[in-house]
């Protein structure tokens, strides 16, 4: 299964604040998940962290419609990908108070609060819901604490 972590952010200077953060996530999680299939014929989990308001309740009403099971064309190799996304909702303004390693911990720590109800509705019949989040949530536990710092 391949991880993809990105997001819809309000500003420039959230994107800096938290690129960084997505991108080493998404560079410790995937080798954790490259060799596991649990079943409906799901290649990729996508996150989407949502800041794009200080009203949580439209960080909220923008995240449903990244909660969901859909497909896409791969735009590299023309082919389908099957996914789950999760949508992980953030206030842009405490944001901005954060340095990479904060937002880093608390996108861990919002995923590792996903990862006990993923809040996507009707995933396959034949996809194991239960042992995909045991594994994302103890991958991300195991990843949590190793943030490392852009190269600058």
């Amino acid at each position: 299964m391949r991880i993809r972590v990105t997001g819809i952010l309000a500003s420039e200077e959230i994107f800096r604040i938290v690129n960084h953060a997505m991108v080493v996530l998404e560079d410790k999680l995937t080798p954790l998940f490259a060799n596991r299939s649990y079943g409906g014929n799901i290649d990729q989990l996508t996150v989407f962290v949502i800041a794009v308001d200080s009203d949580i309740s439209e960080n909220e009403r923008r995240s449903k419609a990244c909660n969901r099971v859909g497909s896409f064309k791969d735009m590299m190799t023309g082919e389908k990908v099957r996914d789950i996304s999760i949508a992980l909702p953030f206030n842009p303004d405490v944001i901005e108070t954060m340095t990479g390693e904060q937002f880093y911990a608390a996108i861990c720590a919002a995923l590792i609060s996903r990862s006990n109800d993923l809040g996507v509705k009707r995933l396959p019949k034949d996809f194991d819901r239960q042992k995909f989040m045991l594994d994302l949530h103890i991958a991300t536990e195991a990843v949590a604490g190793s943030y490392s710092p852009p190269d600058d």
